[in-house]
């Protein structure tokens, strides 16, 4: 038998036992070593000192001289939520089972191994411990001075002692309180402007005192630093003064950018507790600094609104469901002819029922969306169209829906407008006139055909009751939705970005309702993205008359096309300059109010995108008078037309570098790309669908 001790600083005793058991084959004899290990380690935590803890190590092996042995090793703790480890990291581990083939000589190896690395760890804690409590020591008088010049809550200083007595006893939650909050982060003089720390984290602290018993869970507040700037300033969209519009760049980045930090504090502090501290923390260095919100881990709490949401989603859903089941069955009993069974009249009203409930239907609805058939008038060109749109809208919103807050190296990010491949990003307005382009050819072309084929006759109740039925439902199912997220999600930045959105859902739902979004302001907008579907609306509404126009007075259509089209595009040329308005979204412009008014005044309006929806409407009417004989082009035509069409998009896209680079246009200049730039792209768009549907393509 063999006995190892050692000691450590405090009386907290750990006593192991290793035995190793043995069997040697050619002695037939049983072997067992016994050794005793018992120490003393400092131990600080919330619970009672001097708490006895036992581990047992039992190693057994059996073996041959021809075969390594195996040792089998069992080690328990009976003492639980010992932690020894000042930054959490390790924990008081339970090894369950182990297997080692080895010698037993060479258990004591091991047992050293573990020996010393007890004693370093113990060494790490008792200096992590001494240059903690050198610290508070340190930091204490100030903090005494600093709570008697700060008026903060009772419950609030309280907390903050606490905190400091956790940290001297190096307990888990006190520690996590401090590794959750966020610190200076990399690449701060590179544009790095925040440090969220660790969401999660903090809200899964409670605090605890020695006896156990609660005393307050982490609450994560955000604070924004900005040094005092002056008032807002007039910016010039139209200066040709470089320097001047650098340094109006400069001021708008600092306006528009604020240095985030995340912090972990009691939940007893409330945010103006939070914001005297932040205030008076930072008192000397001059600083604006703004703690817009805290929150805590806390069951959902739902209020009326959102609750008539989620049933109101809840019924769509089930309704879903009913009409997918409905439509199995109907399809399964035909196909057991029920007809047999059913008479005439009673299969007529039953059918009748089913074709309201075959709207919602989950089969019949993913199948027509990811059907590959066309039929004999569809255009082929057009889906081409979707597909690369809607991907040009995600790249676009994926860099303009981003928070300064969540990129990095933001100096870096302010030359991508000076990059020729980036133009494309930025002029992801385009996409949106593709669409509008796509929308005025569809319904001309598909509405025309019906006059054809009905003689004339034309049902304009069912014509704008058939829209307002396809659209409506998941329109305002997604507004539903959005209400709601603010509740079902956390982060650093998610109410940030989906309370205002939230909030103009809760406020105009019904708006969208009537789909005049577009008139209100972004921010008051429910769905800023619905505008879109506003404008479409609004032009759906004016279609009949020139479509009808078209169909029976020609010249007097294409005459009403002629105004729409010079209508909007005159509009927005007169609008731009007149309000100092950008001649489109330019990357070399952030300033935050000249964004806004851009959406406001220009972007989500009707007349700004009316021109390339008559363009798509001349386009479906020069298709429909075609639809029986094939367009004829000379070669030359076809590829001058071809030519045109591509160095007039690609020059709307990638010609305004210059601009996007800093040397900002002559008024004059701007105001004119304002107004044709949108017909223009419309025009090179209405070439590919008539060369294509023309065997051009």
């Amino acid at each position: 038998m063999a006995n190892a001790e050692w000691s450590h600083p405090e009386k907290i005793s750990d006593n192991r036992k290793l035995s190793l058991f043995t069997t040697d084959s050619s002695k037939q004899s049983n072997n067992t070593y016994s050794i005793n290990v018992s120490k003393s380690s400092t131990v600080s935590t919330s619970r009672p000192r001097n708490v006895r803890t036992t581990s047992k190590i039992s190693v057994g092996t059996r073996g041959t001289t021809e075969h390594p042995f195996e040792e089998n090793v069992n080690v328990s703790e009976t003492a639980s939520e010992m932690s020894l480890n000042p930054l959490s990291a390790f924990k008081t581990t339970t090894i369950e089972s182990m297997k080692i083939s080895t010698d037993p000589p060479q258990a004591s190896i091991a047992l050293n191994a573990l020996q010393e690395f007890s004693q370093t760890f113990e060494n790490l804690k008792n200096r992590s411990r001494r240059l903690l409590l050198s610290v508070i020591k340190q930091i204490l008088p100030s903090l005494v001075r600093y709570s008697s010049q700060v008026t903060l809550s009772g419950d609030c200083t309280a907390s903050i002692f606490q905190i400091l007595f956790g940290l001297r006893r190096l307990d888990d939650w006190a520690l996590k309180l401090i590794d959750a909050s966020g610190k200076v982060p990399s690449g701060f003089l590179h544009g790095t402007v925040a440090e969220f720390g660790d969401y999660e984290e903090c809200h899964d602290i409670m605090a605890t005192n020695n006896r156990g018993k609660n005393l307050f869970q982490g609450q994560y507040c955000a604070v924004d630093v900005q040094p005092f700037l002056p008032r807002h300033f007039e910016y010039h969209v139209y200066t040709t003064n470089k320097t001047l519009h650098e340094i109006e760049e400069m001021l708008a980045y600092m306006y528009r950018i604020k240095f985030r930090l995340g912090f972990c504090v009691p939940s007893k502090c409330g945010l103006e507790d939070v914001r005297r501290i932040a205030e008076k923390a930072t008192e000397e260095l001059q600083l604006n600094v703004t703690v817009p919100w805290c929150d805590a881990k806390q069951p959902w709490n739902w209020d009326k609104v959102e609750e008539s949401v989620v049933w109101f989603n809840v019924f769509l859903f089930s309704l879903i469901v009913l009409a997918t089941v409905v439509e199995t069955a109907q399809r399964y009993f035909k196909h057991l002819e029920m007809k047999n069974y059913i008479t005439d009249s009673s299969k007529q009203t039953m059918y009748k029922l089913l074709g309201f409930f075959i709207c919602f239907s989950l089969y019949t609805n993913v199948r027509t969306t990811l059907t590959t058939k066309t039929g004999k008038n569809d255009l082929p060109v057009v889906h081409g169209m979707r597909v690369f749109s809607i991907n040009w809208i995600i790249l676009g919103n994926v860099y303009y829906l981003l928070s300064y807050n969540q990129v990095g190296a933001l100096l870096k990010v302010l030359d991508l407008g000076k990059d020729l491949g980036f133009q494309l990003v930025v002029q992801t307005v385009f996409a949106v006139d593709t669409f509008f382009f796509i929308s005025g050819l569809l319904v001309t072309h598909i509405t025309l055909r019906k006059l054809e084929k009905n003689d004339g006759r034309f049902n304009l109740l069912k014509f704008y009751i058939h829209r307002y039925w396809r659209l409506t439902p998941a329109f305002i199912l997604v507004s539903g939705i959005v209400i709601v997220l603010p509740v079902i999600g956390s982060g650093p930045i998610w109410h940030e970005k989906l309370d205002v959105v939230a909030k103009g859902c809760r406020k105009n739902w019904w708006t969208n309702l009537l789909y005049i979004s577009n008139f209100l302001k972004p921010e008051d907008m429910c769905l800023p993205h619905g505008f879109y579907l506003a404008c479409d609306m609004q032009f759906f509404l004016l279609s009949p008359v020139i479509i009808m126009t078209l169909y029976r007075k020609p010249f007097v259509g294409k005459l009403l096309l002629g105004i729409g089209t010079f209508g909007s595009m005159l509009t927005v040329a007169l609008l731009t300059p007149m309000f100092n308005q950008m001649p489109t979204l330019l990357f070399s412009i952030s300033e935050f109010n000249l964004q806004n008014e851009f959406q406001r005044l220009i972007f989500t309006m009707p007349y700004t995108h009316f021109a390339p929806y008559c363009v798509g409407m001349a386009t479906g009417y020069i298709l429909f008078v075609y639809r029986q004989k094939r367009i004829c082009m000379h070669p030359n035509v076809v590829l001058l037309g071809w030519i045109i069409a591509f160095a007039c998009n690609l020059a709307l896209v990638f010609g305004i570098l210059e601009w996007n680079s800093g040397y900002l246009p002559k008024q004059a200049t701007g105001a004119v790309y304002a107004g044709v730039s949108r017909f223009a792209w419309s025009l090179g768009l209405s070439w590919v669908v008539v060369a294509c549907t023309s065997g051009y393509g």
